[in-house]
């Protein structure tokens, strides 16, 4: 079953511009990863240094692989270290209701 994540996340005053930077640099891998479907990012209308990353994945366990993936290469240390907190990360799925 699918997986739709949402890594919501706050970067350090005036720092989201950066971290959309960042993003554009790293995402093309994450969208060529084994599992993910589709990856957007969203940034608040209230505060721009507030980010989303919406990802839809083949399942959780493909999306944990590729999140342990980039803790190996640091680069989600390095992510972190430009946030006013740790990222929050919840895990959907789509439900039926609609129909």
């Amino acid at each position: 079953m699918a997986a739709t994540i949402f890594l919501e996340f706050t970067a350090k005053p005036c720092g989201g511009g950066d971290m959309l930077a960042a993003l554009k640099e790293i995402l093309p891998d994450t969208r060529g990863y084994d599992g993910c479907i589709q990856n957007d990012v969203y940034r608040s209308q209230e505060n721009p240094d507030t980010l989303v990353i919406h990802g839809t994945w083949e399942s959780t366990e493909k999306y944990e692989t590729y999140l342990a993936w980039r803790k190996e290469t640091g680069v989600f240390d390095s992510f972190v270290e430009g946030l006013v907190a740790p990222p929050s990360l919840r895990y959907f799925e789509l439900t039926d209701a609609l129909g």
